[in-house]
């Protein structure tokens, strides 16, 4: 998160302040499920929307 490298296991959650760069690796052997919750509905439909049309990874 930001500059920080933090380490999760089952049942943690973490806060991650809007527009500050993350990303997720899973670097075991077994299936990885995380949850996302969005407090702004019209950004989670400008973020669906545009990674929609530039990978095609949300469609229905």
């Amino acid at each position: 998160v930001g500059d920080r490298q933090m380490d999760f296991t089952v049942g943690d959650i973490a806060a991650i302040p809007k527009h500050t760069n993350h990303y997720v690796i899973n670097d075991s052997a077994e299936d990885f499920h995380f949850y996302v919750v969005w407090w702004d509905m019209n950004y989670v439909n400008a973020f669906v929307a545009h990674h929609s049309e530039t990978t095609g990874c949300l469609d229905e």
